[in-house]
Parts: structure tokens; sequence; C-alpha cells
């Protein structure tokens, strides 16, 4: 707000502070899944011993991968590159929901098991929550630092959808819902 008041930035400046600002939310929301993994894996301590499904493994793993990448994207400023890692979100989804399958299945055939399993799923989510984010930095952050656009808002059902148009693509990202 400071700079804003004082400097009086230009429009890609301007950009650029507030595609910032939102990432920083953004990593903070990260932060805090991070933390539900580990305290997850704190209280799974003591508890009856499983192999870590495959499924978990691949989500973090990709997860992290996509980490990585958007903050290498967003500091080389390659528009291309935020898309497809923000696709890469699918991906994770699709883990996830897998994932619960399989625990679900598992808890159905071995009652016991019930509690780990639970231990897992929250720790899946926690990792879906965190590229979800991370799909967040990749769409509004580049969207809004690189590309010049137009902010559109248009109605689906109930809903009001602000929608960034990026100039070179005419490819529409939500930045915005609000009932």
């Amino acid at each position: 707000v400071e700079i804003t008041a004082t400097q009086q930035p230009a429009a890609s400046d301007l950009r650029q502070i507030i595609a910032a600002m939102n990432i920083v939310v953004d990593l903070e929301r990260m932060a805090d899944h991070a933390a539900g993994v580990a305290k997850t894996v704190l209280r799974m301590e003591g508890r009856r011993r499983a192999e870590l499904p495959a499924g978990l493994e691949a989500i973090a793993e990709l997860t992290l991968g996509m980490l990585r990448q958007v903050l290498q994207v967003y500091s080389a400023g390659d528009v291309e590159a935020a898309y497809r890692v923000a696709r890469m979100d699918d991906r994770i989804d699709q883990g996830y929901q897998a994932l619960f399958r399989e625990l679900v299945e598992d808890m159905a055939q071995d009652p016991e098991y019930t509690t780990t399993a639970l231990y897992l799923l929250f720790a899946g989510h926690n990792f879906e929550r965190i590229a979800d984010r991370v799909t967040n930095v990749a769409e509004d952050g580049a969207l809004r630092r690189f590309r010049r656009g137009v902010v559109a808002q248009c109605r689906f059902g109930t809903q009001t959808y602000k929608t960034l148009w990026g100039s070179r693509t005419n490819r529409g990202i939500i930045c915005d819902v609000r009932d």
C-alpha cells in the first residue's frame, strides 16, 4: 500500500505488486497445508504401521514438483510454462480420487485400518490443496504479472466470476468468485 501511495507505479509495476501480494497469500496457505501433513504424521506415531500408498507418494512428489516449477516459471516470466504447470493439477486431482477409492476399499476390508487410512487421506487432501494453491500462483500470478489483459465479469448460475482475459491466447482464467 505504501509503494502505491508514494511511488505511483505504472500499470505493469502495479500488476507485479498485486501478483506478489496474491502469491504471498497462496504461499502462506501452502505452508498451513504442509503443517497439516506434518501434524498428521505425528498423530500416526504409535498407530498400526502401514506401507505408504504409492498414490500418496506420487501426489506428494507431483505437488512438490509443481511448486518448484511454478517458482521457476514466475521468476523467468514464462506464461506458457505457467499454463502447463496449472494443467498438472488435474493429474493430482485424479490421483487423490484414486487414493480415496483405494483407502475406502482398504477400510471396508479391514476396519482396524480405518484410523490409519483416515490419516493418510488427510495427508493426501493437504497435498491436493497445496497443488490447488500452486495452480492459483501459476494462473493468477503469471497472468497478472506478465500479460496485459482485460478483466471482465460474467455470470454463471448465481455466481459472478471476474475473469482476466489474456491478450495473446484469449483464454479466460477465473480470478475471483463471489456470491
